[in-house]
């Protein structure tokens, strides 16, 4: 039986996992946290909308009885064993792979733009929605204040 290891729980891991499990493959998933963040909706906490309880899934409901989780931070990958090494609260553990699928996120793009990645307020996980928010919350209260000055 074919092993895969996917590490990383986002979209993309939580993808290839569930059409993994449908094979006659015996499929793992490492992951940092035991769920699944929607950045996609991140924005919506940052500007009042939703609760930032609403913005994470645990894995375990979304993933396949037949997928293995596994939480942990990969600290090393052998390719020529064939082999990740990860660490985790048990300790460390190795995972043999047959197919190893690296989705371990991804970083916001600026495209060249000048001045944008310096003052731009990006949404990567719920602490950055949270800042976000108060940046927001901050700047709106400053209006109030003192509307002729912050124009």
């Amino acid at each position: 039986m074919p092993r895969i290891v996917i590490l990383g729980g986002g979209y993309a891991g939580v993808s290839v996992a569930v059409r993994m499990a449908r094979s006659a493959a015996k499929v793992t998933l490492v992951n940092k946290h035991l769920y699944h963040h929607l950045t996609t909706l991140l924005h919506q906490p940052a500007v009042g909308r939703r609760g930032y309880t609403d913005m994470s899934v645990p894995l375990r409901d979304v993933l396949p009885d037949s997928v293995d989780l596994q939480r942990g931070w990969v600290t090393s990958i052998d390719r020529e064993r064939k082999s990740v090494s990860i660490r985790t609260r048990r300790g460390p553990v190795a995972l043999p792979y047959d197919i190893l699928v690296i989705a371990l996120g991804w970083e916001p793009q600026f495209y060249n733009i000048p001045g944008l990645s310096e003052h731009a307020l990006t949404l990567q996980n719920l602490n950055s929605s949270r800042l976000t928010k108060d940046r927001i919350d901050e700047a709106l209260i400053a209006f109030d204040e003192n509307p002729a000055e912050t124009c």
